[in-house]
């Protein structure tokens, strides 16, 4: 497992060692998800009161999660791919294989969107979407947000198709997401997310890729 934790946020990836799966959870009540063992200790350990999923569909739409969705929310029912919330001791959880797990936190005004990106998503700016939400919402500063990328596929085994690269030609920096071995195309998901948001005003240093490892290799 791979831990980031402060005095008032915690942030967890799983790697293929020690992973969580949507059938390790049940709900017991429309705003509540319980771990069937042996999980639980990983909801104890960060002191959640509610741990949150949505039915991800490699969409770039998103659920904030406030007060009343959590009266209201059956876990995994609803489409989402991005989650957010400012609400203490609540947890939110995304499932991936190769797709990016990524955190956007703004510690100014504490809250947080957690970001499902495949390429799918990515191609429609999830990450974008996510961060214009907290921008309207809470009026987050770009300036000041921090950034965490999880493991997913990297550029040194993610292969995609002909048809795939072209429909990234339209970004200037395109060739610095891609790389060809042996006549085969291979494609770096995490870094069109932080080439993307960058273009929006946040700094390497913003960003914590200390996490971001290849989930196939």
């Amino acid at each position: 497992m791979l831990y980031y934790q402060t005095n008032t946020v915690s942030f967890y990836f799983g790697d293929a060692s020690d992973a969580l799966f949507a059938n390790a959870f049940y709900t017991v009540s429309p705003s509540v998800l319980t771990q069937r063992h042996p999980y639980n200790y990983h909801a104890i350990s960060m002191n959640m009161q509610a741990l949150m999923f949505a039915h991800q569909t490699h969409s770039n739409q998103g659920i904030i999660v406030d007060e009343q969705v959590l009266q209201t929310m059956h876990t995994f029912t609803h489409d989402a791919d991005y989650l957010i919330t400012q609400q203490s001791g609540i947890g939110l959880g995304i499932l991936t294989a190769d797709c990016i797990p990524f955190i956007i936190y703004d510690p100014e005004n504490h809250v947080v969107a957690l970001v499902h990106a495949g390429w799918r998503g990515s191609l429609l700016h999830i990450g974008l979407h996510a961060l214009t939400s907290l921008i309207e919402r809470y009026g987050t500063s770009v300036a000041k947000v921090q950034l965490f990328f999880g493991p997913a596929a990297r550029s040194c085994c993610y292969q995609v198709s002909d048809d795939f690269i072209k429909k990234l030609h339209t970004y200037s920096w395109y060739e610095s997401v891609i790389r060809m071995q042996n006549n085969l195309w291979y494609y770096d998901n995490t870094r069109f997310n932080i080439l993307l948001l960058k273009d929006q005003g946040i700094s390497y240093a913003q960003m914590n890729t200390d996490y971001a490892l290849c989930t196939i290799c």
